[in-house]
């Protein structure tokens, strides 16, 4: 994908019109799963979502039968969740990603694609601030995910809706086996470890957990001394020990924080 970028315009549409001519009838359906991903790629690139819609719509609609039936109906879901995320007016786009993802599940359980469309399931409802819901299906999409930033994703946004739901118990647990379980996955640590670690001290913080939440405000100091939870999530800290009349607990957290920051 980085290379389409450099590549001309007219080469883009010709290698796109030749993947297009593999979601056929009579084509293996190895082809027709890769030529799939490569059509929803090479629109990506083109801006050319709204065609590759209609052109996996068609496909479903002529080939019901399909072996490559899952991997279209993830594939239209996910642009069709993404033309939501860049127009969230279009709220039925909302509702036909959701029910291509509610039929791949339906109709293909056991398919290996079973936990993204778990996974994008829960956006859905996410999007709708059904929360419960969603942290449904972000369960469902970690206990099919495979070890992955995909399967920490569910278990972060698992959290999340349980931290909207206000069961800060059931969102400390979720954090922490994140942190513990996948941070050795570099796009992990990179990406989302300080987050989980800064969501765990609000959750803590709010549960009146003061262990966990000092037990996570010196992970990210330890090991994100410049990012952009540790003077926050020091001051929270600090508010909690006094909240529960600790003062000098925060005052030994308010002075690291006028050291540090």
């Amino acid at each position: 994908l980085h290379s389409f970028p450099t590549r001309r315009s007219s080469d883009l549409d010709d290698a796109l019109n030749t993947h297009k001519k593999n979601i056929a009838p009579n084509v293996p359906a190895d082809r027709q799963r890769a030529a799939i991903l490569k059509v929803a790629a090479l629109s990506l690139v083109q801006n050319k979502l709204s065609d590759a819609v209609q052109t996996l719509s068609n496909f479903l609609n002529q080939h019901t039968n399909s072996a490559a039936t899952d991997v279209a109906l993830l594939t239209l879901g996910e642009l069709e969740l993404k033309q939501f995320v860049e127009d969230a007016a279009v709220t039925n786009l909302l509702n036909q990603a959701e029910a291509d993802f509610d039929r791949l599940l339906r109709d293909f359980p056991t398919s290996s694609l079973a936990g993204k469309a778990w996974l994008n399931k829960g956006w859905c409802q996410w999007f709708r601030d059904r929360f419960a819901q969603s942290g449904e299906a972000f369960q469902n999409a970690a206990a099919r995910l495979p070890f992955s930033m995909e399967q920490a994703v569910a278990r972060f946004e698992w959290a999340d809706s349980q931290f909207k739901l206000q069961d800060f118990a059931g969102a400390i647990t979720n954090y922490n086996f994140l942190v513990e379980n996948h941070a050795a996955l570099p796009e992990v640590k990179e990406q989302l470890l300080e987050l989980a670690l800064y969501q765990t001290v609000r959750a803590a913080l709010e549960a009146g957990d003061l262990i966990a939440a000092t037990n996570a405000l010196e992970k990210i100091l330890a090991w994100y001394p410049q990012g952009f939870a540790g003077d926050r999530s020091l001051l929270l800290t600090g508010q909690g020990f006094s909240r529960e009349r600790n003062p000098e607990k925060a005052r030994e957290l308010f002075a690291r924080f006028q050291e540090m920051y």
